[in-house]
């Protein structure tokens, strides 16, 4: 590996521990000095939002505890960009959101989506749901980076948010009771 006159390496790519790290300090930069809604594309965001509203649905469709393919199922609804679009308006009629929220959610809705699913394709109408879904993602992972306290909120109001803690048992033999019961 060929180094920079700092040290660095030269032609190749982060390790994972300097890549955990990046990410890590991206988050704190972000919450502590907040970013500036250009500081990463609409579009990243929205990729970041889609992780983190997938996260928040299977989150809160883990009790009562069931199978995994019952678990899919519930939280599939709440993934679609049919539910996404409804949330979205729901928050902007509910005035929930921010003079700079509602920038956010503009930029996300105005920006190009590299893929539309296919069975979206047909319509305007669907296609401007989907443009509202996009919007939403990119709120959620711009909060997620900036103000995720603010997140918790928002989501707490879409009902989208668990406020139940999952008790483990301690026993040395509750991991194989739980699988054989799953």
């Amino acid at each position: 590996i060929r180094r920079d006159e700092r040290g660095s390496a030269v032609g190749a790519g982060p390790s994972e521990a300097e890549a955990g790290a990046a990410l890590s300090g991206l988050i704190g930069r972000s919450f502590d000095e907040g970013h500036a809604p250009g500081a990463l594309s609409p579009i990243a965001y929205a990729f970041l939002g889609d992780a983190v509203w997938e996260l928040y649905a299977r989150t809160k469709e883990l009790l009562p505890a069931a199978r995994v393919v019952d678990y899919r199922k519930r939280t599939e609804a709440a993934v679609m960009a049919e539910h996404q679009a409804r949330c979205l308006d729901a928050l902007t009629e509910g005035a929930a959101l921010t003079a700079r929220e509602l920038d956010i959610v503009r930029r996300g809705r105005n920006s190009h989506t590299p893929s539309v699913p296919k069975r979206l394709r047909a319509s305007r109408e669907a296609k401007a749901m989907y443009a509202k879904a996009t919007a939403l993602e990119c709120l959620v992972g711009y909060l997620y980076l900036t103000d995720p306290r603010r997140l918790g909120e928002l989501m707490d109001w879409l009902g989208m948010a668990t406020n139940q803690i999952v008790k483990v048992k301690e026993e040395e033999d509750a991991w194989p009771e739980a699988v054989e019961a799953a």
